[in-house]
């Protein structure tokens, strides 16, 4: 029994001295199916400021995977070139700074192509708003700067 005691003893230690692993957990994301239907709500409201509303609380929930916080920028942005002046932030100027979240946030977007045009569209017409917020002309303008530096 005697040689069994230094074991035991040693077991015990080595015991104490063992640290729970912690497993990293997955962020909770929404699902597609959940996020669409968000989406939608946002985008078919012809209501620009209900639109505008329902964009933002969607783009400031936590639970978003990228391409869908970079999807509803693009939502977002397409509403605010649409419905210019039906809102304080529905300008050509505004929507230009959604694109530009969407392509930061994911560069290799699949929507990237459409937004690319668009963007194109809204800032060839920017100039026919000169009512747009001033945040959003001086972001706009620095953005059309940034971008003209790059070709």
């Amino acid at each position: 029994m005697k040689p069994l005691l230094p074991i035991l003893a040693s077991m015990a230690v080595l015991a104490a001295c063992t640290t729970t692993i912690e497993v990293p957990v997955a962020p909770v994301t929404l699902s597609d199916a959940e996020f669409s239907e968000l989406f939608e709500d946002a985008y078919t409201t012809s209501n620009q400021p209900l639109s505008e509303q329902r964009f933002t609380a969607l783009i400031a929930r936590d639970d978003l995977t990228t391409y869908q916080l970079a999807r509803a920028y693009q939502g977002r942005g397409i509403k605010r070139g649409i419905y210019v002046r039906d809102d304080p932030m529905a300008f050509p100027q505004c929507s230009v700074l959604d694109y530009k979240k969407m392509e930061e946030i994911a560069p290799d977007h699949p929507n990237l192509k459409y937004m690319y045009e668009d963007r194109t569209y809204q800032f060839d017409r920017s100039h026919y708003f000169p009512d747009a917020p001033m945040e959003c002309q001086e972001a706009a303008l620095a953005y059309a700067q940034e971008l003209a530096a790059k070709e």
